[in-house]
């Protein structure tokens, strides 16, 4: 455990620095977009490739590692086939570009971090104007930890993200497209179509009541979710101990909190376009969390949705007004790296951390 405090501390300090620097512009030209200084881009620069490296260089770090570790060849092998067949051709894309350049597994761990943590953290960079705030929620909310698992839908995870700028300008074509690049990562990606519309609706009470009656048909019928995981996954969804796991009400509380505070204290101002797509976000993340809380499975669906929250939840604090903007911020930072210490504990495949020196 202290390696990793050691580690984001080390990373959140250059991201401090950063946020010290940084004189962020608004782009006239693209919604949502910010140009930074020079010395802002060099210094968060430092803190993606410590990232990077420790996730890129883990050994046996992580449920799914050996998997990916071993079998690195067979699926260079298989691309061409999953290509044909639309069968999740990503990974192997990768782990073909591996063998090419080192004939070994690691490679093609170090190439999937390289591509998650990175794809990930170039877009927050992009689209945030609070720079220390987007990188510490994006390791306390475990979208860094997380990627350890499940590389496969990660990797779909970021280029998804990287598509923000198509939902921010309301680009359809262009955003389905960057879809159907996740898809080819992880097929559960295709969902995040319907994303596109609605983080643009509008934000009042009606609204509001629509959103909790859904949430609430869906989770009382959540068995009918599993059917529908079948038909995307092309898979049967067998009820084992995994799929009928509860998820944490400490997770689901997190996930929650920033979308409850918002609709309580933020709703009423008078909102623009980027306030409604932050707060749309923050309202989908926090039903799908809550809809899916009886099965560590579909909770899974979320995890599409979490970068895009180190954007929300910076965002939401700056709608705040007054000091009562600072002293939110800083409690909320307290709470979430709380919670982040919390999720590393309890995940005994993350503790202790081995580098590939040590194989």
């Amino acid at each position: 455990m202290l390696f990793y405090i050691i580690v984001v501390g080390i990373t959140l300090f250059f991201g401090a620095w950063a946020a010290r620097y940084d004189e962020p512009v608004a782009s006239t030209l693209k919604v949502g977009r910010f140009r930074h200084t020079r010395t802002c881009k060099s210094l968060f620069i430092i803190s993606s490739l410590i990232l990077i490296f420790v996730s890129g260089l883990r050994y046996y770090v992580g449920t799914d590692f050996g998997a990916y570790y071993r079998q690195y060849a067979k699926y260079a092998d298989s691309l061409w086939t999953r290509l044909e067949t639309l069968d999740e051709p990503g990974y192997a894309l990768v782990a073909s570009v591996a063998r090419v350049l080192v004939d070994d597994g690691w490679m093609s761990i170090f190439l999937s971090s390289l591509l998650i943590t990175g794809l990930v953290l170039a877009t927050i960079y992009k689209h945030t104007d609070t720079i220390f705030f987007s990188l510490a929620f994006y390791i306390f909310l475990g979208a860094w930890h997380g990627s350890f698992n499940g590389t496969r839908q990660y990797m779909a995870t970021a280029v998804l993200f990287a598509g923000l700028p198509f939902l921010l300008n309301r680009k359809f074509v262009p955003y389905c497209i960057t879809v159907f690049l996740a898809f080819l990562c992880h097929k559960s990606a295709i969902i995040m179509v319907l994303l596109y519309f609605v983080v643009y609706r509008e934000i009042n009470f009606k609204n509001l009541m629509i959103t909790i009656l859904l949430t609430w048909i869906v989770s009382i019928a959540y068995e009918y979710l599993f059917t529908i995981s079948s038909l995307i996954l092309d898979d049967e969804a067998s009820f084992n101990e995994f799929t009928l796991q509860g998820v944490s009400i400490i997770r689901i509380a997190v996930y929650s909190l920033p979308a409850i505070f918002f609709w309580l204290f933020l709703s009423r101002q008078e909102l623009n376009k980027i306030d409604t797509f932050m707060g749309n976000l923050l309202t989908v993340f926090s039903a799908l969390s809550i809809i899916t809380m009886q099965s560590s499975f579909l909770q899974r669906i979320i995890l599409y949705l979490v970068p895009f929250q180190t954007l929300a939840i910076p965002h939401m604090f700056r709608m705040i007004k007054g000091k009562t903007q600072q002293y939110a911020s800083a409690i909320s930072l307290i709470l979430y790296a709380a919670f982040w210490m919390y999720d590393i504990s309890v995940r005994s495949n993350m503790i202790p951390y081995r580098w590939i020196g040590q194989r």
